[in-house]
């Protein structure tokens, strides 16, 4: 199918990252296509997939959406892990494969977090006080910042990258790299699983707890954000929100949309 088709069923079945009984509908097709076509044309139907089955903005209840698709996220995710281990792809598509089969396989944060590493920039929310954080890993360097630092002079703090002390998830994903022949990405990925600490509240933290707290904020680290900044004149300072279900930033589509 051409692009237009696919940007289409993404502004149909997943828009804005938003998901409806529809979508959950749709998860056969998808997979039928995949397992239809060769290996390397199977990536938008499976990136598509893996959003639905990942998103937090479902307008209904997810489980009830899901029940009679079990086995077809199954099935999509073995063609998941069949697909990664082909050396067709370039970086980012194979970051986006790896997020897929995370997705598939039910992880809730990598299954969907995971593409900031082939932008080279994750969300991040300081565990301690709450800042929002920019977390750069990739061609521009290994470094949290709490500002802007593009073209900025922003205070960067390094990454140290972890080594041996990887959770599970942290190794298969290092594996699967290695043996799909992306040495960056296992390299890069030492540094999402890394250690950092707050350019605000100098407190060191896990790089994948910043990530996972903007991805879902807590009271206490909501309240901690707010209270970080300060007050604009004439403003009223509301109580903390209540905790979110969806995440702190919209979900765009994978790059291959954005280039449309």
């Amino acid at each position: 199918m051409g692009d237009s088709v696919w940007e289409e069923l993404w502004s149909r079945l997943c828009h804005q990252g938003t998901v409806y009984s529809a979508s959950f509908a749709a998860l056969p097709s998808l997979e039928a296509a995949a397992r239809r076509w060769p290996a390397e044309h199977r990536l938008p139907a499976l990136a598509l997939g893996a959003s639905i089955v990942a998103a937090t903005d479902v307008e209904g209840r997810r489980e009830e959406f899901l029940r009679g698709f079990e086995e077809t996220v199954a099935r999509l995710g073995q063609l998941a892990l069949e697909t990664i281990a082909r050396p067709l792809w370039s970086r980012e598509e194979y970051v986006y494969l790896l997020q897929a089969a995370l997705a598939f396989q039910g992880d809730p944060l990598w299954g969907r977090q995971l593409e900031g590493l082939a932008s080279g920039e994750f969300h991040g929310m300081c565990p301690s006080c709450g800042a929002d954080l920019y977390v750069v890993v990739g061609e521009k360097g290994f470094f949290v910042s709490a500002d802007d630092w593009v073209g900025q002079p922003a205070r960067r703090v390094a990454i140290e990258p972890q080594l041996d002390n990887v959770p599970p998830v942290g190794r298969w994903l290092r594996d699967q790299a290695l043996s799909a022949q992306q040495p960056e990405v296992a390299n890069w990925l030492r540094y999402v699983f890394g250690t950092s600490s707050c350019p605000r509240c100098g407190q060191p933290f896990a790089v994948p707890d910043a990530i996972k707290s903007a991805a879902w904020p807590t009271p206490s680290s909501a309240g901690a954000r707010a209270a970080s900044r300060p007050a604009l004149p004439n403003e009223t300072r509301l109580p903390p929100a209540p905790p979110a279900t969806a995440l702190a930033i919209p979900y765009r589509g994978p790059w291959w949309i954005k280039r449309l």
